[in-house]
């Protein structure tokens, strides 16, 4: 049994798989990368179980947290490079989707497989106050992917949504295309566990900063491998690992 462990300032996710944590380096093959890009939220939106996960303390507004976060993204792209933008309909990830368009002349697509989880009873409630009256579901909806939160979705719903959408999606690029998405915490660390191999109750273990971008870079045999973890302006530690091969039947429950 490997272990992966992605790597930041804080411990992130440390969980079990069959891939080997390795680089690869090649001048001759274009490197397409897939961005997926953590919203800053606004003071008055709900909070809930996956908010403020290792969050940037900032007096800035949220629209100018926006504005730099996606500067910062798109002078890491480059100028002449093609990419293709989606974004989840939470309002956070439009604002920001719509700016990088604006910036760069192309059309956003919103797919609903990417909204946030539908967390029913405890939608807008932090996990203190769950805790106080609801310990023994939350506690079994954090250890069993397939099970679901009172009146909502369990981890494996949002996964059977969100990683065919992403496959789809993937499989359409051209050659020379990066894909960047816009999507709330859990489907990006849902579709993390799925390209990981690693179970999607590892999201638990996982810590992104609003505004942190996750990059996974195609090597020369084809697949995906992750590249950077929470990369923010302040810089970052890299650590690689292998994932699975980009096809509908690879899901994680």
């Amino acid at each position: 049994m490997k272990w992966f462990t992605i790597v930041t300032n804080r411990p992130v996710l440390d969980a079990g798989c069959n891939n080997t944590i390795k680089r690869h380096h090649s001048s001759h093959v274009t490197m397409c990368k897939i961005y997926l890009v953590n919203p800053h939220l606004s003071h008055t939106e709900d909070k809930n179980l996956f908010s403020n996960r290792a969050s940037s303390v900032d007096n800035q507004s949220t629209s100018s947290l926006q504005e730099d976060t996606v500067e910062f993204l798109y002078n890491l792209i480059g100028d002449n490079t093609k990419f293709h933008i989606v974004s989840s309909p939470h309002r956070n990830c439009l604002q920001m989707a719509g700016i990088l368009s604006e910036r760069n002349h192309t059309v956003v697509k919103i797919s609903n497989a990417f909204s946030g989880m539908d967390l029913g009873e405890w939608k807008g409630k932090k996990e203190e106050s769950i805790r106080k009256v609801d310990q023994n579901r939350l506690d079994h909806w954090t250890e069993d992917a397939n099970f679901p939160s009172p009146g909502g979705e369990s981890l494996s719903d949002v996964s059977r949504r969100c990683w065919p959408e992403l496959v789809s999606t993937v499989q359409q690029l051209h050659s020379d295309e990066h894909l960047v998405l816009f999507a709330p915490f859990e489907i990006i660390a849902v579709l993390t566990c799925s390209l990981l191999h690693a179970p999607l109750t590892a999201l638990h273990k996982m810590t992104l900063s609003e505004g942190g971008l996750v990059i996974y870079k195609k090597n020369p045999s084809g697949n995906y491998q992750l590249y950077s973890w929470n990369l923010q302006k302040g810089g970052m530690e890299i650590k690689t690992a292998e994932t699975r091969e980009m096809s509908e039947s690879a899901t994680v429950g």
